[in-house]
Protein backbone atom coordinates (compact mmCIF):
# COMPACT_ATOMS: atom_id res chain seq x y z
CA UNK A 1 0.00 0.00 0.00
CA UNK A 2 1.57 3.49 -1.31
CA UNK A 3 0.58 6.47 0.65
CA UNK A 4 0.08 9.98 -1.06
CA UNK A 5 1.71 13.28 0.22
CA UNK A 6 -1.45 14.62 0.78
CA UNK A 7 -2.60 11.52 2.69
CA UNK A 8 0.28 11.53 4.55
CA UNK A 9 -0.17 15.31 5.23
CA UNK A 10 -3.96 13.94 6.66
CA UNK A 11 -2.58 11.26 8.75
CA UNK A 12 -0.02 13.97 10.64
CA UNK A 13 -2.68 16.32 11.42
CA UNK A 14 -5.32 13.69 12.38
CA UNK A 15 -2.49 12.20 14.51
CA UNK A 16 -1.64 15.33 16.46
CA UNK A 17 -5.11 16.16 17.17
CA UNK A 18 -5.65 12.67 18.73
CA UNK A 19 -2.65 13.06 20.62
CA UNK A 20 -3.73 16.07 22.20
CA UNK A 21 -6.90 15.45 23.35
CA UNK A 22 -5.66 12.03 24.66
CA UNK A 23 -3.37 13.51 27.11
CA UNK A 24 -5.63 16.44 27.68
CA UNK A 25 -8.73 14.04 29.05
CA UNK A 26 -6.71 10.86 29.89
CA UNK A 27 -8.62 8.86 26.86
CA UNK A 28 -9.34 9.28 22.66
CA UNK A 29 -6.74 8.79 20.90
CA UNK A 30 -8.42 5.82 19.35
CA UNK A 31 -11.32 7.45 19.09
CA UNK A 32 -10.95 10.32 17.09
CA UNK A 33 -8.02 8.97 15.02
CA UNK A 34 -10.53 6.05 14.05
CA UNK A 35 -13.50 8.35 13.50
CA UNK A 36 -10.68 10.39 10.85
CA UNK A 37 -8.27 8.35 9.79
CA UNK A 38 -10.63 5.75 7.62
CA UNK A 39 -11.90 8.57 5.04
CA UNK A 40 -8.31 8.41 4.08
CA UNK A 41 -7.43 5.39 4.00
CA UNK A 42 -8.71 1.85 4.41
CA UNK A 43 -9.94 0.50 7.86
CA UNK A 44 -7.22 -2.47 8.24
CA UNK A 45 -4.00 0.00 7.58
CA UNK A 46 -5.77 2.91 9.82
CA UNK A 47 -6.39 0.30 12.72
CA UNK A 48 -2.53 -1.19 12.91
CA UNK A 49 -1.24 2.98 12.58
CA UNK A 50 -3.15 3.90 15.19
CA UNK A 51 -2.65 0.97 17.70
CA UNK A 52 1.35 1.96 16.96
CA UNK A 53 1.42 5.29 17.38
CA UNK A 54 -0.82 5.40 20.30
CA UNK A 55 2.15 4.81 22.25
CA UNK A 56 3.78 7.63 22.63
CA UNK A 57 1.17 10.30 23.81
CA UNK A 58 -0.14 7.48 26.20
CA UNK A 59 3.13 6.97 27.20
CA UNK A 60 3.71 11.08 27.84
CA UNK A 61 0.33 11.45 29.88
CA UNK A 62 1.39 8.34 32.12
CA UNK A 63 4.66 9.58 32.60
CA UNK A 64 3.09 13.63 33.77
CA UNK A 65 0.42 11.89 35.86
CA UNK A 66 2.24 8.78 37.54
CA UNK A 67 2.14 10.17 40.80
CA UNK A 68 -1.47 10.05 41.18
CA UNK A 69 -2.12 6.45 40.62
CA UNK A 70 -4.86 4.79 42.63
CA UNK A 71 -2.66 1.30 42.50
CA UNK A 72 -5.20 -0.90 44.24
CA UNK A 73 -7.61 -0.48 41.53
CA UNK A 74 -4.96 -0.65 38.72
CA UNK A 75 -4.09 -4.03 39.00
CA UNK A 76 -7.49 -5.36 40.08
CA UNK A 77 -8.73 -3.63 35.68
CA UNK A 78 -5.52 -4.37 34.18
CA UNK A 79 -5.76 -8.16 35.07
CA UNK A 80 -9.42 -8.33 33.63
CA UNK A 81 -7.96 -6.56 30.25
CA UNK A 82 -5.83 -8.47 29.78
CA UNK A 83 -7.93 -11.63 29.91
CA UNK A 84 -9.95 -10.20 27.39
CA UNK A 85 -7.69 -8.77 25.14
CA UNK A 86 -7.13 -12.29 23.08
CA UNK A 87 -10.56 -12.90 23.10
CA UNK A 88 -11.06 -9.37 21.42
CA UNK A 89 -8.64 -9.84 18.91
CA UNK A 90 -9.93 -12.84 17.82
CA UNK A 91 -13.57 -11.50 17.39
CA UNK A 92 -11.78 -8.18 15.28
CA UNK A 93 -11.08 -11.40 12.27
CA UNK A 94 -14.35 -13.25 13.14
CA UNK A 95 -17.04 -11.12 13.94
CA UNK A 96 -18.53 -7.86 11.97
CA UNK A 97 -17.60 -5.08 13.53
CA UNK A 98 -20.87 -3.07 12.75
CA UNK A 99 -22.68 -4.74 14.32
CA UNK A 100 -20.02 -4.82 17.87
CA UNK A 101 -19.57 -0.62 17.67
CA UNK A 102 -23.23 -0.09 17.61
CA UNK A 103 -24.23 -2.25 20.21
CA UNK A 104 -21.34 -0.91 22.22
CA UNK A 105 -22.12 2.81 21.69
CA UNK A 106 -25.74 2.47 23.09
CA UNK A 107 -24.19 0.68 26.00
CA UNK A 108 -21.50 3.35 26.52
CA UNK A 109 -24.18 6.30 25.59
CA UNK A 110 -27.07 4.83 28.28
CA UNK A 111 -23.93 5.11 31.19
CA UNK A 112 -22.92 8.32 29.86
CA UNK A 113 -25.88 10.38 29.91
CA UNK A 114 -26.56 8.69 33.40
CA UNK A 115 -23.19 10.18 34.55
CA UNK A 116 -24.69 13.23 33.20
CA UNK A 117 -27.83 13.61 34.78
CA UNK A 118 -27.11 11.87 38.24
CA UNK A 119 -25.71 13.98 40.91
CA UNK A 120 -22.52 11.80 42.38
CA UNK A 121 -23.68 11.11 46.25
CA UNK A 122 -20.29 9.00 46.79
CA UNK A 123 -17.50 10.53 48.99
CA UNK A 124 -14.36 11.66 48.55
CA UNK A 125 -13.43 8.16 51.27
CA UNK A 126 -15.66 5.54 49.20
CA UNK A 127 -13.58 2.45 47.97
CA UNK A 128 -13.92 1.82 44.60
CA UNK A 129 -16.31 -1.28 43.33
CA UNK A 130 -14.53 -4.37 43.16
CA UNK A 131 -17.23 -5.89 40.68
CA UNK A 132 -17.03 -2.61 38.45
CA UNK A 133 -13.91 -2.47 38.16
CA UNK A 134 -13.30 -5.83 36.70
CA UNK A 135 -16.10 -5.35 34.16
CA UNK A 136 -14.64 -1.84 33.24
CA UNK A 137 -11.39 -3.46 32.90
CA UNK A 138 -12.36 -6.47 30.81
CA UNK A 139 -14.67 -4.50 28.22
CA UNK A 140 -12.27 -2.11 27.37
CA UNK A 141 -9.52 -5.01 27.05
CA UNK A 142 -11.96 -6.99 24.70
CA UNK A 143 -12.86 -3.50 22.77
CA UNK A 144 -9.07 -3.16 22.09
CA UNK A 145 -8.61 -5.92 20.74
CA UNK A 146 -11.59 -5.86 18.65
CA UNK A 147 -11.86 -2.40 17.16
CA UNK A 148 -8.62 -0.37 18.99
CA UNK A 149 -11.10 1.92 20.99
CA UNK A 150 -10.99 0.71 24.56
CA UNK A 151 -10.97 3.60 26.20
CA UNK A 152 -14.56 4.20 26.54
CA UNK A 153 -15.70 1.94 29.06
CA UNK A 154 -12.68 2.43 31.68
CA UNK A 155 -13.43 6.35 30.78
CA UNK A 156 -17.01 5.73 31.87
CA UNK A 157 -15.95 3.82 35.22
CA UNK A 158 -13.51 6.59 35.89
CA UNK A 159 -15.64 9.54 35.32
CA UNK A 160 -17.53 8.21 38.03
CA UNK A 161 -14.82 7.59 41.05
CA UNK A 162 -14.66 10.60 43.52
CA UNK A 163 -11.37 10.94 42.31
CA UNK A 164 -9.50 14.38 41.37
CA UNK A 165 -9.11 15.35 37.76
CA UNK A 166 -5.27 14.55 37.80
CA UNK A 167 -6.08 10.58 39.26
CA UNK A 168 -8.32 10.46 36.87
CA UNK A 169 -6.29 10.81 34.03
CA UNK A 170 -3.52 8.79 35.92
CA UNK A 171 -5.80 5.87 36.18
CA UNK A 172 -6.51 6.08 32.79
CA UNK A 173 -3.00 6.62 30.59
CA UNK A 174 -1.29 3.83 32.59
CA UNK A 175 -4.47 1.46 32.10
CA UNK A 176 -4.44 2.14 28.23
CA UNK A 177 -0.92 2.38 28.23
CA UNK A 178 -0.13 -1.26 29.24
CA UNK A 179 -3.18 -2.57 27.22
CA UNK A 180 -1.36 -1.02 24.58
CA UNK A 181 1.86 -2.24 25.12
CA UNK A 182 0.89 -5.58 25.25
CA UNK A 183 -1.45 -5.49 22.38
CA UNK A 184 1.58 -4.67 20.27
CA UNK A 185 3.03 -7.42 21.26
CA UNK A 186 0.64 -9.89 20.36
CA UNK A 187 0.13 -7.70 17.09
CA UNK A 188 3.88 -8.77 16.07
CA UNK A 189 3.44 -12.02 15.68
CA UNK A 190 0.47 -11.94 13.52
CA UNK A 191 0.97 -11.51 9.81
CA UNK A 192 -1.02 -8.14 10.32
CA UNK A 193 1.52 -6.00 10.43
CA UNK A 194 4.65 -5.15 7.89
CA UNK A 195 7.16 -2.96 7.31
CA UNK A 196 5.58 0.15 5.65
CA UNK A 197 2.82 -0.09 8.60
CA UNK A 198 5.61 -0.01 10.72
CA UNK A 199 6.84 3.23 9.04
CA UNK A 200 4.02 5.56 8.65
CA UNK A 201 3.17 4.41 12.42
CA UNK A 202 6.91 5.67 13.33
CA UNK A 203 7.05 8.88 11.10
CA UNK A 204 3.73 10.35 12.98
CA UNK A 205 4.69 9.15 16.39
CA UNK A 206 6.38 13.02 16.74
CA UNK A 207 3.35 14.75 15.89
CA UNK A 208 1.33 12.28 18.61
CA UNK A 209 4.17 13.45 20.83
CA UNK A 210 3.76 16.88 20.19
CA UNK A 211 0.17 16.75 20.53
CA UNK A 212 0.43 14.86 23.59
CA UNK A 213 2.67 18.19 25.45
CA UNK A 214 -0.18 20.19 24.09
CA UNK A 215 -3.02 18.02 25.62
CA UNK A 216 -0.83 18.46 29.05
CA UNK A 217 -0.51 21.76 28.44
CA UNK A 218 -4.48 22.44 28.40
CA UNK A 219 -5.35 20.38 30.85
CA UNK A 220 -3.99 22.30 33.75
CA UNK A 221 -6.69 24.74 32.69
CA UNK A 222 -9.68 22.85 33.30
CA UNK A 223 -11.76 23.09 36.14
CA UNK A 224 -12.60 19.76 37.85
CA UNK A 225 -16.27 20.45 37.68
CA UNK A 226 -15.71 21.17 33.63
CA UNK A 227 -13.11 18.46 33.30
CA UNK A 228 -15.77 15.61 34.76
CA UNK A 229 -18.55 17.17 32.17
CA UNK A 230 -15.92 17.49 29.15
CA UNK A 231 -14.88 13.29 29.40
CA UNK A 232 -19.26 12.56 29.83
CA UNK A 233 -19.95 14.84 26.97
CA UNK A 234 -17.34 13.73 24.73
CA UNK A 235 -18.23 10.13 25.77
CA UNK A 236 -21.90 11.19 24.82
CA UNK A 237 -21.12 12.42 21.41
CA UNK A 238 -18.39 9.73 20.21
CA UNK A 239 -20.81 6.91 21.05
CA UNK A 240 -23.67 8.26 18.89
CA UNK A 241 -21.52 8.68 16.10
CA UNK A 242 -20.68 4.86 16.84
CA UNK A 243 -24.58 4.28 16.90
CA UNK A 244 -24.97 6.45 13.61
CA UNK A 245 -22.03 5.45 11.84
CA UNK A 246 -20.75 1.84 13.02
CA UNK A 247 -17.70 0.85 12.21
CA UNK A 248 -15.47 3.10 11.02
CA UNK A 249 -14.91 1.50 7.97
CA UNK A 250 -14.75 2.16 4.07
CA UNK A 251 -15.75 -0.77 1.00
CA UNK A 252 -12.97 -3.14 0.12
CA UNK A 253 -11.00 -1.84 -2.67
CA UNK A 254 -7.91 -3.71 -4.27
CA UNK A 255 -5.34 -6.13 -2.96
CA UNK A 256 -4.45 -4.95 0.17
CA UNK A 257 -7.94 -5.17 1.68
CA UNK A 258 -8.38 -9.03 1.22
CA UNK A 259 -4.32 -9.59 2.09
CA UNK A 260 -5.72 -8.22 5.69
CA UNK A 261 -8.44 -10.43 5.74
CA UNK A 262 -6.18 -13.61 5.05
CA UNK A 263 -3.71 -13.06 6.74
CA UNK A 264 -5.72 -11.79 10.58
CA UNK A 265 -7.75 -15.16 9.62
CA UNK A 266 -4.79 -17.50 9.30
CA UNK A 267 -2.78 -15.55 12.19
CA UNK A 268 -5.76 -16.40 14.78
CA UNK A 269 -6.66 -19.76 13.09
Amino acid sequence: MEFSVSVMMAIAVIILFSGMVQSAIGFGYALVAMALLPFFLEVKPANLIVSYSAFAPIALAAWAYRKEMARESILLALTSALLALPLGIAVLVYVDDDLLVRLTGFIILAMAIDGLVRKTTVSAESPTSNLWTVIAGAASGFLAGAVTIGGPPIAIYTARQPWSPKKMKAFLTTFLLVVTTIKLIGLMTTNLVNREILFVSALVIPFAFLGGQIGVWISDKINPRLFRYLILGMLSVSSTLMIIRGAPDIEPTGIENTQYKHEAQASVS
